[in-house]
């Protein structure tokens, strides 16, 4: 140790090193600063360029089969849906695992793949396999194949309250989805909650015998009337087009102002029916509840579009 210290005492510096062509730049102050501030401002603009999102775009190989079968046990759906629809996708190329669970008149199925498969075409061949599957309860619904997509993910989900008036409620949320819609950085926009809509035409029993209604009579009638129909050519000097009158049906109101021809006798259609809008049945509301009470609601799922962060 005493002769390591020695040697390190007799070590000296030749000065000629400093007139070296290393040495000038080392040695100079400034251009180190120019250096040291050059490499941190592009290191600032480098991080503020890197692309950030979300939802990366990143492919998981899972393929999900999703069966309803109405009223049966976890075991007899395990039995007649899931064991018949994994032994037929187990076929398919390129399967890692297949995975599943038989709930309450509910199977599902998880397929995974390997790594690096084509999502796309591997749904459409699941779907394949489990159309194949003929041995399905006749009640059973036709399965959802579905596949993981964080690019679908809804970046928003907010809901919708009303005041009571449930047709209120709809009607401005298909006006806001619409509003939504236009927005240039959304792609999508789904509700759930807005009862969908038809319209009622209920024949007045008085009117049957006035007008000498007859049922069927009449739903020709308003079909025709609902109808397009051609209203031949018009030519110009370069081309020839055709015209065709659409009757432009846009609410109830105007349905109820619809002219129809019973035995050739012209009268609105509110004259002998009752028109209405109403919610088709067999769907179910969501409702919040509250310090009020429980309230009516629309749910809105809002999706972006896949290069907006």
């Amino acid at each position: 140790m005493k002769h390591v210290s020695t040697y390190l005492k007799q070590l000296k510096f030749d000065p000629k090193l400093l007139n070296s062509f290393i040495a000038k730049y080392i040695t100079n102050l400034r251009l180190i600063i120019l250096i040291v501030l050059g490499i941190s401002i592009f290191g600032v603009f480098s991080y503020s360029g890197l692309p950030r999102d979300l939802y990366p775009s990143v492919n998981i190989p899972m393929i999900y089969v999703t069966t309803v079968l109405p009223g049966a046990n976890p075991k007899d759906v395990e039995s007649l849906v899931t064991i018949p629809i994994e032994d037929s996708v187990a076929s398919v190329s390129k399967v890692k695992t297949v995975s599943s669970s038989s709930l309450e008149s509910v199977s599902s199925v998880a397929v995974e793949f390997e790594t690096g498969v084509d999502l796309d075409k591997a749904k459409t061949d699941v779907q394949s396999a489990v159309d194949s599957v003929s041995t399905l309860p006749g009640n059973a619904q036709k399965s959802t194949v579905t596949k993981i997509d964080l690019q679908k993910t809804p970046i928003w989900t907010f809901s919708l309250v009303g005041n009571g008036d449930r047709a209120s409620l709809i009607r401005f949320s298909k006006s806001l989805q619409q509003d939504l819609k236009d927005l240039n950085s959304i792609n999508d926009v789904t509700i759930d909650g807005a009862d969908e809509q038809e319209i009622q035409i209920i024949v007045k029993p008085d009117s049957i015998s006035t007008f000498n209604v007859n049922p069927q009579q009449l739903i020709a009638a308003v079909k025709v009337a609902l109808s397009p129909y051609p209203a031949g050519n018009v030519q110009t000097v370069n081309s020839t087009f055709s015209l065709t009158i659409n009757p432009q049906i846009a609410s109830a109101d105007d349905i109820r102002n619809l002219k129809i021809n019973l035995n050739g006798q012209i009268v609105a259609l509110s004259d002998i029916a009752v028109v209405q809008e109403k919610s088709k049945p067999d769907q179910y509301p969501i409702y919040i509840g509250s310090k009020n009470g429980i309230t009516p609601a629309v749910t809105f799922n809002v999706f972006r579009v896949t290069t907006v962060n």
